[in-house]
């Protein structure tokens, strides 16, 4: 009889020794699931980052362009100015500060440029 048992206890300790392994294997494929979910996540928001930075990148081009356009028209506007001033022998150095604010304007969009890539 106490043999009969112990051969019982002994299979029972067999049967927990081979389920631990088990657990184990569970445990990980539960681990590489919710690492999976993680990573996918964190894709879904990298694919939206990216996405918007697109999108503000094609804002900012196109500010940009219409910027240069404007400061272009006022350049030349300051320079008819400058020079019809300058004919009528009035002193144009009162254009001088709406000149430095165009190439204060100008150098913003050059370094807007190399900041974006273009």
């Amino acid at each position: 009889m106490s043999k009969h048992i112990f051969s019982k206890i002994a299979k029972i300790g067999e049967e927990v020794r081979s389920a631990e392994p088990m657990k184990v294997e569970l445990a990980l494929v539960d681990d590489i699931r919710s690492r999976a979910a993680a990573m996918q996540k964190d894709l879904s928001n990298l694919q939206s980052i990216v996405r918007e930075a697109l999108d503000a990148k094609k804002r900012a081009i196109s500010l940009m362009s219409s910027l240069s356009d404007t400061v272009s028209a006022q350049q030349r506007e300051i320079n008819k100015a400058s020079q019809s001033m300058k004919e009528l022998g009035i002193d144009d150095s009162i254009l001088q500060a709406q000149n430095n604010q165009v190439g204060e304007i100008l150098n913003e969009i050059r370094n807007a440029n190399k900041q974006i890539g273009l």
